[in-house]
């Protein structure tokens, strides 16, 4: 329960959340085609009609920046009453526009200097893919529905005072309103699987040992 409010995140967490947003947002639009100059492409693509700023031909746009800001929210798990405050937050505003200046510059000369050809390279990609889509799943369809009332919250709060040396507050909510929902979301999560599971029978090769750590269950 040492996560941090959205409101205080570091720049590179701040960064990292919304370029993993940006992901989402690729495999959300069904975009991404010609592999992977074509997801680079998207990487660096932006719609709109208020430019925020250009990076040599690659413009960000307001209203792609918004979209962004809004997935950051989302993963971030801030209470829907509190979006407001979040979303007015003109200095957290400026230090992700500042990071994404930075994430431009480097990628477009990474790309100019052939960097993104290796194998390295593409297996990240695969697994930032991967990573990205569990997410969505989560945040959009099995966490769609949970809610955590302010009555669960304080009497979590009640039961575990000793933990919380600094009193209730407002970030003292929202940790435990995540930590709730998140709790919760796990439990959804095992029972999803075991019906997903017989759609989709996983199956253990039984004969491979991975360093010494059996597959096998």
């Amino acid at each position: 329960m040492s996560r941090p409010s959205p409101l205080v995140l570091g720049l590179s967490a701040a960064v990292l959340l919304l370029a993993a947003a940006v992901v989402v947002l690729v495999i959300q639009r069904g975009q991404g085609g010609g592999g992977l100059k074509g997801l680079l492409d998207q990487a660096l693509s932006s719609d709109g009609k208020t430019v925020l700023f250009t990076v040599g031909d690659r413009p960000m746009h307001r209203e792609q920046f918004e979209e962004e800001y809004e997935l950051l929210l989302k993963f971030s798990d801030v209470p829907e009453e509190m979006a407001a405050q979040y979303r007015a937050n003109i200095q957290q505003k400026q230090m992700l526009l500042d990071g994404l200046q930075k994430q431009y510059l480097l990628i477009l000369d990474a790309r100019d200097r052939n960097s993104f050809t290796n194998q390295l390279f593409k297996n990240y990609m695969r697994k930032t893919l991967r990573d990205a889509a569990f997410q969505y799943v989560l945040m959009t369809s099995l966490g769609r529905e949970i809610t955590v009332t302010d009555e669960e919250v304080a009497n979590f709060y009640n039961q575990n005072k000793a933990q919380f040396q600094g009193g209730f507050s407002s970030e003292t909510e929202i940790k435990l309103r995540a930590y709730l929902k998140q709790a919760r979301l796990q439990e959804i999560l095992e029972k999803r699987l075991v019906e997903i599971k017989a759609k989709f029978p996983v199956k253990i090769n039984d004969t491979v040992d991975l360093y010494g750590i059996k597959q096998g269950r």
